[in-house]
């Protein structure tokens, strides 16, 4: 992903997070406009793009996940000529706990989905 944000230094040598597309001019004219007073520390968007920057970091170290369910989702398995619904009980960077059984992300799409529309999709297509 690209990054929507970039580290600066604003007109009072203060660190700051800005907008990568909008440059400095603009991100000081927003902070004018609010209170009268210049440096990002006043900006009202401030702790947004800190929190967005942070992600950024984390996506470009290596450290930020991206897990196909969540504990408490409902996914479907292809089970004999029939389609089980289960809830997830728990979810790892490697794999997902449903009833006592464990699954690997890899078995998304080829005996578990995400959606009932999917699992009914592949097993009309084993029933061929």
């Amino acid at each position: 992903m690209e990054r929507l944000t970039e580290r600066a230094t604003d007109l009072f040598g203060t660190s700051c997070i800005q907008l990568k597309a909008c440059g400095y001019e603009l991100c000081r004219e927003t902070c004018d406009k609010q209170d009268g007073k210049y440096g990002c520390k006043n900006c009202p968007i401030e702790k947004a793009l800190e929190k967005l920057a942070e992600y950024e970091d984390l996506e470009e170290q290596g450290k930020l996940l991206k897990l196909p369910c969540a504990v408490g989702d409902t996914i479907y398995e292809i089970y004999s000529d029939n389609i089980k619904e289960h809830k997830v009980d728990e979810v790892s960077t490697h794999s997902i706990w449903i009833d006592n059984m464990y699954f690997d992300h890899a078995d998304i799409g080829q005996n578990i989905f995400l959606t009932q529309e999917e699992a009914q999709a592949a097993l009309s297509e084993l029933q061929r």
